[in-house]
């Protein structure tokens, strides 16, 4: 290189025109490039301009003229001209992913929504309402109608052998190995014959997995099912005794690095199961619709899930009852919940429950106020602990009242009891003569979100 081309890199690094973000985080300003007329980079002048609550897309001068920028009213994440918004309603691609199964049988708009009145504002949660709330909830596990769960982890043997221990975290392949073997056994264990040596395949079945992401889950049960029918050592204690023919694959998001294909490779050409997958929010999933339709029909159905997040675990119960041949087609469910921080009070399959808890301990809270209480309270349970951090150090509740690190934690997780208790009762109603539980399927230390509810027809 010449001195002139030197001289020439120099002057070009004196010139580049730098962010001046300091970024505090890092204790360094930011690298990023700015235009010559700012002083931030695109993402940190619009930050600055939001802390300062300034138009973030418009200068004062916008609002008059065709520049002036709107958030879309399809998706509030991006904005659009004014002038241009009936144009880019039908184009945005949140109108098409709305309107995508419009013209399939196995969609009907809110199908597994709750039909009640309007939803009413969202009530304040005031220092009394959480006081009310926190005495309700030492009141109900006092009282003895209700108890912690205790933890019941299995392992299964091919799980172990074949994944856990072949992968340094553990933690999911883990759960999935516990949520297996306890479905296995659930289901299982008071249906053994005798004599295994003469156990045959009891029935072809559909596995339905409700939020399946990229159905590794799905994937991890055929491979047990398939080892254990294959191999007759392993048909003792619980021996699987059906075949998984179809899987039904259902999720509203997008999924990148699908374990499909290897669903089906995993069959090495030997019966392969056909593999349907939906991209349908669960409120909106008519079901029966592909049950009715061969491969599905005539299959009993086993229902899983890990983990169900929030609202979409009363979303699938809620779709077991509005789908007439699913509900009486339906074997098994596993379903690993998580999330009850987000459930919606107008959506809880069971809002009689918390009523009915209300009515007996003589609060004076609303249904609403109770259960968007019980939400927030939730996230004690989950919430990690800052370095140092002591289970006796105390925190604030409300003004005036304080309470334990590990006492917050037991109050997030009687919250989260109340919230699947209403769950395990509705179930249980709905299905008076099968087995209904909900389990800690691993300790806290793999999973916070460590429950499930399990059914056995």
């Amino acid at each position: 290189m010449t001195d002139k081309h030197i001289e020439n890199t120099k002057n070009n690094k004196t010139a580049r025109l730098q962010c001046k973000f300091f970024i505090q985080k890092k204790n360094r300003q930011c690298g990023m490039t700015r235009r010559a007329d700012e002083d931030y980079c695109s993402e940190h002048s619009i930050l600055n301009k939001r802390l300062a609550n300034k138009l973030v897309h418009n200068s004062p001068n916008d609002h008059a003229t065709d520049l002036q920028r709107i958030p879309c009213p399809l998706d509030q994440k991006h904005t659009i001209k004014k002038s241009q918004l009936k144009k880019h309603l039908t184009k945005c691609n949140k109108f098409k992913l709305k309107h995508s199964n419009d013209s399939n049988t196995f969609y009907k708009l809110d199908l597994n929504t709750a039909q009640s009145t309007p939803s009413l504002p969202k009530p304040s949660l005031s220092p009394d309402t959480l006081n009310k709330t926190v005495d309700l909830l030492y009141q109900f596990f006092k009282s003895g109608e209700i108890n912690e769960l205790s933890t019941t982890v299995k392992f299964n043997k091919f799980m172990t052998e074949t994944r856990v221990n072949t992968l340094s975290n553990q933690k999911h392949a883990i759960q999935q190995s516990s949520l297996i073997q306890n479905l296995l056994e659930y289901r299982y264990k008071d249906k053994l014959e005798t004599d295994i040596s003469t156990t045959t395949l009891e029935r072809n079945l559909n596995v339905l997995e409700f939020g399946c992401g990229k159905a590794e889950f799905s994937r991890y049960f055929n491979q047990v099912i398939r080892d254990a029918s294959a191999d007759v050592s392993r048909l003792s204690p619980y021996f699987p005794r059906f075949r998984i023919n179809n899987f039904l694959f259902i999720d509203r998001g997008s999924n990148r690095l699908k374990f499909d294909s290897k669903i089906l490779s995993d069959s090495n050409g030997s019966n392969p199961p056909f593999i349907k997958r939906l991209k349908i929010d669960i409120k909106d999933l008519y079901v029966d619709d592909i049950l009715s339709r061969d491969p599905f029909s005539s299959n009993k159905n086993i229902l899983i899930s890990k983990h169900l997040c929030g609202v979409a675990t009363d979303l699938t119960l809620r779709c077991i009852a509005n789908n007439p041949l699913l509900l009486d087609s339906l074997d098994s469910i596993c379903i690993a919940m998580c999330c009850r921080h987000i459930c919606d009070p107008d959506q809880y399959i069971n809002p009689r429950f918390c009523t009915d808890l209300l009515k007996k301990f003589g609060s004076t809270l609303t249904y609403h106020e109770f259960f968007l209480t019980l939400t927030k309270l939730c996230s004690w349970a989950t919430n990690g602990k800052r370095p140092g951090v002591q289970d006796c150090d105390l925190v604030e509740l409300t003004e005036n009242r304080f309470v334990t690190v590990k006492e917050r934690e037991t109050i997030g997780l009687m919250a989260r009891r109340v919230i699947d208790e209403g769950r395990l009762q509705w179930v249980k109603q709905k299905f008076p003569h099968s087995k209904t539980d909900l389990i800690k399927y691993v300790s806290k230390d793999i999973s916070l979100e460590n429950v499930a509810l399990l059914l056995s027809k």
